[in-house]
């Protein structure tokens, strides 16, 4: 899973915005991902990414659905700390910064290899402070 230790940093506001019609098509490949690939690994981290994309939509509702699907399903350790970076963004994202920092945490000491663990460390030195 090398492409977990290239993940860049994610931002707090929107780059650019959302094309409809991309993002439709994403979310639906990823749910087709998600809910027919052979591998448990490949469609937990389907729906890894699926989160991230509702969280970048701006869909807390669908975000907290899929967060509470994977926190149910068993994940391959790089898969699970993908997960845990993705909740603490997604928490950050929408305001919730303290259990984003529980989050991140919880991702860091779960983290595999110094790139990963420098990232999220990083993460974590990024979220606001006044909370």
């Amino acid at each position: 899973m090398t492409a977990l230790l290239e993940l860049p940093l994610p931002t707090f506001a929107a780059d650019a915005p959302l094309d409809d019609i991309v993002v439709a098509a994403e979310r639906a490949l990823l749910d087709s991902i998600a809910r027919t690939a052979e591998s448990a690994e490949v469609r937990a981290q389907a729906l890894v990414e699926l989160m991230a994309l509702e969280v970048v939509c701006g869909d807390e509702l669908a975000f907290e659905r899929l967060r509470h699907e994977l926190v149910e399903t068993p994940l391959a350790p790089a898969i699970a700390t993908l997960f845990r970076a993705r909740v603490a963004w997604g928490l950050a994202r929408f305001g919730r910064i303290e259990a984003a920092r529980k989050w991140i945490r919880s991702a860091a000491r779960g983290a595999q290899g110094e790139t990963l663990r420098d990232w999220l460390l990083e993460f974590d030195r990024l979220l606001p402070t006044d909370s």
